[in-house]
């Protein structure tokens, strides 16, 4: 289940309006990003998916980094109704945004 800004997000991103760069959800729940950037799992509780391995613990990772419902979403990086709408909340600049959470 995605959580409430994900819902916004893909709602106006989904090439149905014309709400900016297109995306989409596949069925196992990834973002694929129509011009080619990163996808990504979204709508899974970050917590669950940590006892795996490979991420860094919750209180660990940056303020910047917002997991509604405590599960990875649209907004975990992007800036969501800022003048910058849609900037990752920090650079990714030798995959630092991913590192946050990815502990590899």
């Amino acid at each position: 289940m995605l959580d409430t800004f994900s819902l916004q997000c893909i709602t106006c991103h989904s090439g149905q309006t014309d709400g900016g760069p297109e995306v989409g959800i596949d069925e196992s729940g990834l973002v694929r990003h129509a011009d080619g950037a990163v996808n990504h799992p979204i709508g899974r509780d970050y917590d669950q998916s940590s006892q795996f391995g490979g991420y860094r613990m919750k209180s660990s990772l940056s303020n910047l980094i917002f997991l509604p419902d405590g599960k990875v979403g649209c907004v975990s990086c992007h800036e969501s109704y800022t003048q910058e709408h849609g900037k990752l909340v920090m650079s990714n600049r030798a995959s630092r945004l991913c590192f946050e959470c990815h502990d590899l």
